[in-house]
């Protein structure tokens, strides 16, 4: 189980006097880990730790990654980050893990996108950062634990077209492709693990020389994360996606047998197949502000593509200049400059 706590001081502030012991400083203080080749952007990689408890703990670690992580802990998100700053308020998380005795497994996905990731977004030096605290720091954190690192394959990331493929509002494309993406890396499996580099940033800080990330704890209190189910199916159609960015809602297109399956789907995840060398195009109506990570399970159909295009609502045409009634779909575009793509490998 895992808890964000939110701080009243900074644990991982260096300290402003100068270090007796110069080795014992580079032992103690908080370490980012990189892979020991360097990756190009832009680029996802997995860092791992294999250990084992003597008893069950409660363990408070703070967490951060140059420029976005996602934490699991045996599998399971404990926690995903860090809060957008700058060099000089670099944030990390702080989480309360219970872990029972015995094997477990930390892997944090860290992406580091560059040039194209979106314009809020700062990047410096890239890593991963673990430090835990108290009796437990040095078996678990990256200063001092044998974490390793693989690159993360079988994931793409695109600027839409709309863009004029420069750093916009949000994440480019992400095109994941199931036949050579890794899967069980959550849970720290498959081969191809290895060493890290290891990289101390302040303990010249009482000489004045500042950290490329000036650390500092998070500010806002854990996002809200639920599954979410809802919405309605206003739309089904064969029709071809010539443009992946743009779709016109035809009524004489429209499939209206077919609505209740994938209703069927969004509401209580009944199966629904879609037959080998056909296509189908979906608008569903999600009635609410959303902000999702989607998730979709498929069986089979190798070769095939799944497209998630997001709008926030039709545009009345495809200039996008204006939307019109926001609530009507028929004879209007939806332009889904962001899109989520999978590429199916076949498998259950």
């Amino acid at each position: 189980m895992s808890t964000k706590v939110l701080l009243d001081h900074n644990p991982l502030a260096p300290s402003n006097a100068a270090p007796v012991d110069f080795g014992a400083a580079f032992r103690t203080r908080p370490a980012w880990i990189t892979p020991e080749q360097p990756q190009p952007l832009p680029d996802v990689t997995a860092y791992r730790l294999q250990f084992d408890l003597p008893e069950a703990a409660l363990i408070r670690v703070h967490v951060s990654a140059d420029e976005r992580y996602l934490f699991y802990v045996d599998g399971q998100v404990a926690g995903r980050g860090p809060e957008r700053g700058s060099d000089r308020a670099w944030f990390y998380e702080s989480y309360d893990l219970s872990l029972r005795a015995g094997a477990h497994t930390f892997v944090a996905l860290v992406w580091q996108l560059g040039e194209i990731a979106p314009r809020a977004q700062v990047g410096l030096a890239g890593g991963f950062l673990l430090e835990a605290e108290g009796e437990h720091g040095a078996l678990l954190s990256t200063r001092s634990a044998e974490w390793m690192c693989k690159a993360v394959d079988g994931l793409t990331f695109d600027m839409p077209a709309g863009t004029r493929h420069v750093a916009w509002f949000v994440e480019p494309i992400q095109t994941t492709d199931g036949s050579s993406y890794p899967w069980g890396i959550e849970r720290g499996e498959g081969d191809g693990w290895q060493k890290v580099n290891a990289r101390r940033e302040d303990v010249a800080f009482p000489f004045g020389i500042h950290a490329p990330h000036a650390l500092r704890p998070a500010l806002l209190p854990e996002q809200l994360a639920r599954a979410y189910q809802g919405g309605r199916v206003r739309f089904v159609s064969a029709t071809a996606w010539d443009d992946p960015q743009l779709i016109v809602v035809d009524a004489g297109d429209a499939l209206p047998g077919e609505v209740a399956g994938w209703q069927a789907l969004l509401d209580d995840g009944q199966p629904l197949v879609v037959e080998a060398h056909t296509r189908r195009r979906v608008i569903l109506d999600l009635e609410e502000y959303v902000c999702a990570y989607p998730q979709i399970q498929l069986s089979g159909g190798r070769g095939s593509r799944v497209v998630i295009g997001w709008a926030e609502a039709l545009h009345l045409d495809a200039s996008g200049k204006s939307k019109g009634q926001r609530d009507e779909v028929e004879g209007k575009t939806l332009i889904a400059l962001c899109r989520d793509v999978i590429l199916a490998d076949g498998g259950a």
